[in-house]
């Protein structure tokens, strides 16, 4: 049973390590997709230009929940998403920038680069005019007639173009259930991961005696 322990936390320290010096070998990127919190470990995309950290779109889109309920239960002192905030319209566009897109008019391109930032934040379907749209929340003003800014991407799957937009969506509160993801944001925990890093020593450190 000793060296059964003896093994497992040194394995535990290892894969540590590793998920420590990628992180580290990752902090020149602008930004980093399918990052790991508390959510998952593939949950968050980092603008670290910015020193933001946004929550994938997915897990709030399956909540099924309006702007009201979001701000006043999930991200309310106890909520599921207490220390996030709803992100601003300037801070999509500069992680968007951060990641080598560039916004012209209505299109973003590379495309490449757009799809896979895209992907990375996840991507929530709501059908309108005969297309599919990826929509998220940025903010709202009130219930019922609600004007949002929403980051609207469609992609036509018959001729493989791709079309993404930043554009002004009016919610009804019967739309309020519809399968749209909160863009939610945060700073970048960064003191957090080094306190991480020593506890792991420290355990490896105490393991070994």
């Amino acid at each position: 049973m000793h060296w059964k322990n003896r093994d497992q936390s040194l394995s535990w320290c290892a894969g540590s390590i590793l998920a420590i010096s990628a992180l580290s070998a990752s902090a020149n990127a602008e930004v980093i997709l399918n990052a790991p919190s508390e959510f998952g470990a593939t949950s968050v995309t980092v603008d670290v230009t910015n020193g933001l950290e946004f929550l994938d779109l997915g897990p709030t889109a399956v909540l099924s929940v309006s702007y009201d309920d979001m701000t006043t239960t999930y991200l309310a002192a106890g909520g599921t998403y207490e220390g996030w905030r709803y992100a601003s319209y300037t801070e999509i566009l500069s992680l968007f920038e951060s990641a080598g897109v560039t916004v012209e008019s209505n299109y973003l391109f590379p495309a490449s680069t757009a799809i896979a930032l895209s992907e990375s934040l996840g991507i929530t379907f709501s059908k309108g005019a005969d297309i599919y749209r990826a929509n998220g929340f940025f903010h709202s003003e009130v219930e019922g007639f609600a004007s949002t800014f929403a980051f609207g991407a469609s992609l036509n799957h018959d001729t493989d173009e791709y079309y993404a937009t930043y554009e002004g969506w009016t919610y009804l509160s019967s739309d309020n259930s519809a399968p749209a993801g909160h863009y939610l944001v945060r700073a970048v925990p960064a003191p957090g991961s080094l306190a991480i890093a020593g506890v792991f020593g420290m355990l490896c450190t105490h393991r070994r005696r």
